[in-house]
């Protein structure tokens, strides 16, 4: 949770941009490849979420939102 809460997209989130999200950057901070399958992406988000919520980080629960939200394909949705 430590390195999500100093990376650069997670700066702008939290001082009210909505960052425009790079997929090679979002996988590097999912500790995931590109072109994972969208299962390891959304299995990486849910326990990161969790851990966040866990540790009562609505910052980063609201931020993990915001990935799932702007790229769902990413994470096995629409």
């Amino acid at each position: 949770m430590n390195e999500i809460a100093v990376n650069n997209l997670f700066i702008d989130f939290s001082e009210g941009r909505r960052p425009e999200l790079d997929k090679f950057e979002v996988a590097d901070l999912l500790l995931c490849s590109p072109d994972s399958p969208s299962a390891l992406w959304n299995e990486r988000l849910i326990s990161y979420k969790s851990t966040a919520e866990d540790s009562k980080r609505t910052d980063l629960v609201d931020f993990f939102d915001y990935l799932i939200d702007d790229r769902p394909d990413w994470f096995g949705g629409d």
